[in-house]
């Protein structure tokens, strides 16, 4: 699992930042064509998981690819955008019932991202300029029931742009584990890491289709392959925590 340098990040020029959000977002978008092809594990509640087979040659300790994929016709694009496309990571604490905390370290800016949008925002953009998002450093802390607390640095980034044929609108988030330069892990935390690749679409049919692919290391002594257990067993909650936060406080 490759983890960015802060310091590499903070030091990165505008060009730079753009060339590394173009690679993140095209590897995102080649992964959740791929995982469509990956062994079905399960299927709950209307959430499909797959699991990507195990490679020979691994450079992410044998942690296991998780995707999950499910259809809506009870939320909106624009409910789950306000939740997951803007302030992704901030807003992780009001649904994710484990998080108790996140905050930006600082921010990655390019062309293409900026860090404050409105959903008419991609509206008012002049054709062959239809993307914006945002990108930034988030300390992300998780408290635990049967192990320590673990805490989580990572660059987290959003784009979102808009089909000029069809006007359906996507939006994408990725994760990417950062190694610090100078910060230590917080007093009763374990550091560990993970990568994620999202994606939200319109659909055709009115509906919104969400694939979110995962791998994790919790870091610490908890072994692979609980750790991958676990993951692909409560996958699914992820979807309806959500479904179910937009309900509650949804104004209609």
């Amino acid at each position: 699992m490759k983890r960015f340098q802060e310091e590499q990040l903070r030091n990165a020029s505008p060009q730079e930042i753009n060339n590394l959000l173009n690679e993140l977002f095209n590897e995102t978008l080649q992964l959740v064509t791929e995982s469509q092809e990956w062994p079905t594990r399960s299927e709950t509640q209307g959430v499909t998981i797959r699991q990507k087979k195990a490679q020979q040659k691994q450079n992410d300790n044998g942690h296991k690819l998780i995707q999950r994929n499910s259809q809506h016709d009870n939320i909106t694009y624009e409910q789950l955008r306000e939740l997951l496309f803007v302030n992704h990571s901030i807003n992780e604490t009001k649904y994710v019932e484990l998080m108790v905390e996140a905050k930006k370290l600082f921010d990655l800016s390019n062309d293409n991202n900026n860090n404050n949008h409105t959903k008419d925002d991609l509206n008012s953009n002049e054709k062959g300029k239809q993307k914006e998002g945002s990108a930034g450093v988030y300390w992300l802390g998780f408290k635990a029931t049967l192990a320590s607390s673990r805490e989580f640095i990572e660059l987290v980034a959003t784009r979102e742009q808009k089909n000029d044929i069809t006007g359906l609108r996507e939006f994408m988030v990725v994760s990417k584990p950062v190694r610090p330069t100078h910060l230590r892990p917080v007093r009763n935390y374990v550091r560990g890491s993970y990568e994620a690749w999202e994606r939200v679409c319109e659909l055709k049919d009115g509906k919104v289709e969400w694939t979110c692919i995962q791998r994790s290391n919790p870091g610490g002594w908890i072994p692979r392959c609980l750790s991958d257990w676990v993951v692909a067993k409560e996958f699914h909650k992820d979807v309806l925590s959500i479904v179910n936060y937009i309900h509650k406080n949804s104004s209609t």
